[in-house]
């Protein structure tokens, strides 16, 4: 089978020969002559700022908006709303995406946060095991709001992904899914929540 790039043919086995080259780095869509096959064969998450797929509101699609890592970089107030109160950031994404209204949200995501924290300092067993399923109960909240964002805005990843970053990397997860939104407004650090995003309400 032979592919075209720009005009020139070219077999499948010098396109795998030369895949991990970088050879075919200029070529983003390919269409396969035998068939009606189109393969993408650049990956979605190495698209520059230019090129990156954003919907009606800005916010892109297919990609997280910044790394994990990025916390502190993109703007400080996300890190460290999600660092302090991070049940601020979950009331606040999802109601930028019209997963819940913000105050239902927050108290709800405050209870649980401060029951697994405060619990937690208890020396009886039977109220360590609350403050474990409270804390349980918060990591599954973040996770279900991170699966539902990566759905929306068609994110690749796992659940259990999910469920990995969310426990080893709570903060950090929180500080991407509210920097992807923009939950809060560029250079503050606002506790209130912004409007639903139009289209997702």
């Amino acid at each position: 089978m032979e592919k075209t790039v720009e005009g020139t043919p070219m077999s499948m086995s010098q396109d795998f020969a030369s895949a991990g080259t970088g050879k075919l780095s200029e070529a983003k869509i390919v269409q396969y002559d035998a068939t009606d096959i189109t393969v993408i064969t650049d990956d979605v998450a190495t698209l520059s700022a230019a090129e990156r797929t954003l919907d009606a509101n800005g916010v892109a699609v297919g990609e997280w908006r910044t790394g994990l890592f990025d916390c502190f970089n993109f703007n400080l107030s996300h890190g460290i709303l999600a660092a302090v109160l991070p049940c601020v950031p979950v009331g606040q994404i999802a109601h930028r995406v019209g997963l819940g209204q913000y105050i239902p949200v927050l108290v709800g995501a405050g209870l649980f946060y401060a029951a697994s924290f405060g619990l937690s300092f208890l020396r009886t067993p039977v109220i360590n095991i609350v403050g474990a399923v409270c804390a349980l109960v918060f990591i599954v909240l973040v996770t279900v709001l991170r699966l539902r964002m990566r759905t929306l805005f068609e994110i690749p990843g796992s659940a259990i992904g999910d469920v990995c970053t969310v426990m080893w990397c709570g903060w950090c997860a929180l500080a991407q899914m509210s920097a992807h939104v923009e939950s809060i407004v560029p250079g503050s650090c606002s506790l209130g929540a912004r409007d639903v995003l139009p289209g997702y309400k």
